[in-house]
C-alpha cells in the first residue's frame, strides 16, 4: 500500500504485504475504502491459511491490524475475497468467491474492529441463487446489490440484491440523517415523549412523533375480563403480563404478540376474568424481540 500527493510528491509505502499468517498478500482486486482516518481492505491470498484476510490501518501507515482471516477448510467461513469492502458506520461488508456454507462464495458482514463476523448469504450455484460473486457490493438504503460469475437459471452469473438488518446507525440515519449529532444519541429523546432513542429503537416506534411509543394506553372492563390495549412498532414481539402487587409477581397472561402495521399500531388482549381475580391488578407490556 502506498500514497502519494495528486502533484506526484510525497510517495510513500505505508505497507508491504509478506503474506505471512499475521498478513496477507495480492490486494489488487479491491479498492480500499476510508472510514474516518483509517482504511480498510482486503486481500484474495495470504492469511493463516493461505485464503485472504481482511484488514485496516492509518492513513499514515501505522497500525496495521488483521482483522479476519479465512479458512478454506471452514464451511461456515469464507474465502478469497472479492472486490472492495463496503463501510458504513462501524460495519463493514463484503463477499467471498468461494467456501461458505454453499460451497460458492459468501457475503459478510464484520464489524471495524474486527468482531462479529456473520455470514449474511451462502451462494449455491443454483439456478436461483447465484455463485462464485466477482467484484464489489455496492449499498442502497438498507440493501446490498452485487454480481455472481456462476449459478443461475442459464449458469451464467446473476445480480443480486441482499436486504439487511436494520442496525442503529441505519436507523439513526433514517429518522436524523447522521450517527454523531446530538438529537441522534442513545441517550437523547428528541420527541420528548419520555423515551430515548434506545428504547425507541427497540421498540420500534418513531423517535421524531411522541405520540408513538411503547406504552400501554388503557385497560378497560368488559364483563369479569379486563382489556388491556398498548402500542408498540411493527413486528415487534410482546407478552402481556399481571400481578396484584405492583412490587413483583408478574406473570404471563398471554402468548406472545406479534405486532403488525405501522409504528402507532395497537393491539388488545383480555385478562379472562380480571375483575374477579383479585381485588386490584396490576398490568405491564413486556418487549421480548422482533
Amino acid at each position: 500500500m502506498f500514497k502519494i500527493n495528486t502533484d506526484g510528491t510525497g510517495y510513500q509505502i505505508l505497507h508491504n504485504f509478506t503474506g505471512a499468517n499475521d498478513d496477507g498478500h495480492s490486494p489488487d482486486f479491491g479498492n480500499l475504502v476510508l472510514s474516518g482516518s483509517t482504511l480498510c481492505g482486503a486481500t484474495k491470498y495470504g492469511g493463516s491459511s493461505s485464503n485472504g484476510v481482511l484488514f485496516k490501518i492509518a492513513i499514515d501507515g501505522t497500525g496495521f491490524q488483521l482483522l479476519h482471516s479465512f479458512d478454506h477448510d471452514e464451511a461456515a467461513n469464507g474465502s478469497n475475497p472479492e472486490g472492495s469492502l463496503v463501510v458504513v458506520g462501524p460495519t463493514l461488508y463484503g463477499v467471498t468467491v468461494n467456501s461458505g456454507a454453499g460451497g460458492d462464495g459468501t457475503v459478510f458482514q464484520i464489524e471495524s474492529d474486527g468482531s462479529a463476523y456473520t455470514n449474511l448469504h451462502n451462494f449455491t450455484n443454483g439456478t436461483t441463487d447465484g455463485g462464485n460473486p466477482y467484484g464489489s457490493v455496492v449499498l442502497l438504503g438498507s440493501t446490498l446489490y452485487g454480481m455472481t460469475h456462476g449459478g443461475g437459471s442459464s449458469n451464467k452469473g446473476v445480480i443480486f440484491s441482499l436486504a439487511l438488518p436494520t442496525m442503529y446507525w441505519t436507523w439513526q440515519l433514517q429518522y436524523f440523517g447522521c450517527t454523531n449529532c446530538p438529537q441522534a444519541e442513545a441517550s437523547a429523546d428528541p420527541d420528548g415523549d419520555g423515551q430515548d432513542n434506545d428504547a425507541e429503537f427497540l421498540a420500534g416506534t418513531v423517535p421524531t412523533n411522541s405520540p408513538t411509543y411503547f406504552h400501554i394506553v388503557s385497560a378497560d372492563p368488559v364483563g369479569s375480563n379486563v382489556v388491556v390495549t398498548w402500542a408498540c412498532g411493527a413486528g415487534r414481539t410482546n407478552v402481556l403480563e399481571a400481578a396484584d402487587d405492583p412490587g413483583g409477581g408478574y406473570s404471563n397472561i398471554s402468548p406472545n404478540i406479534i405486532i403488525a402495521g405501522t409504528g402507532e399500531s395497537t393491539t388488545n388482549h383480555p385478562d379472562v376474568g380480571g375483575l374477579t381475580n383479585a381485588l386490584m391488578r396490576f398490568y405491564r407490556v413486556r418487549l421480548v424481540g422482533e
